[in-house]
């Protein structure tokens, strides 16, 4: 692009936007994009000069960062509700099973001590890499939750199926062999709740059931998966 002044044009399928990119483009270095968390992320490797598009387009995309973790760029709690209620909705339409599995770094707080901020947002980002290339399927939704939590909603997943996808993400995490001090590495707890939801019956309710199995990982120094029983 040499030293021309780098231009984005933000199209979201507008023909004028388009025909405004290519009467500049001899003049300034000009470069489209089709809308979306896309831009987002060309904004940030590109760094452009001037971001063009229109006002709804802006719209859309101002929606879309409020519904992203700024630091993992996984989909943030607001987000991941949204979606989990309605796969919920669903799977009592449908008459299937879902599942839901809520993940906690061990020991990040002392990880944090030992390593400072700097490798602590590190280590959230590699566990949203994780996340992103352990749980593929379109109706998975999967999030960061607060602080180092993380989860995931598996809709049509018996408790079997979400247990291999935890053991999956636990060796994952294993590979990584960050030192946590005493000569041991960073673990994963994982919580696990499956339910064939009816009408009238609680997400919310379920939600808090695979907080209460976490916890009882947690209890019993972390590194474990368990299933809600």
């Amino acid at each position: 692009m040499g030293n021309k002044k780098r231009i984005l044009f933000v199209d979201g399928e507008n023909d004028e936007i388009l025909a405004l990119a290519d009467a500049v483009k001899g003049r300034y270095a000009a470069v489209t994009s089709d809308g979306g968390k896309i831009v987002i992320e060309e904004t940030e490797r590109l760094n452009p000069d001037l971001v063009v598009m229109t006002g709804q387009e802006f719209l859309r995309i101002i929606e879309l960062v409020d519904m992203t973790d700024s630091l993992t760029k996984l989909p943030n709690r607001r987000q991941f509700e949204m979606q989990a209620s309605r796969e919920w909705e669903r799977a009592i339409r449908e008459k299937k099973v879902i599942s839901i599995m809520l993940i906690d770094i061990d020991k990040f707080g002392r990880f944090n001590e030992l390593n400072h901020e700097p490798k602590g947002n590190d280590l959230l980002r590699a566990m949203a890499d994780i996340l992103r290339t352990s749980i593929k399927r379109p109706s998975d939704g999967f999030a960061r939750f607060e602080g180092d939590q993380f989860i995931a909603i598996l809709p049509g997943t018996y408790s079997e199926g979400a247990k291999e996808l935890a053991e999956q993400i636990r060796a994952q995490v294993e590979e990584l062999a960050v030192p946590v001090g005493n000569g041991k590495n960073v673990t994963v707890s994982i919580g696990i709740n499956t339910a064939a939801p009816k009408v009238g019956s609680s997400f919310e309710l379920f939600q808090s059931g695979v907080k209460k199995t976490l916890a009882s990982c947690k209890g019993v120094g972390g590194d474990c998966i368990r299933i809600m029983v």
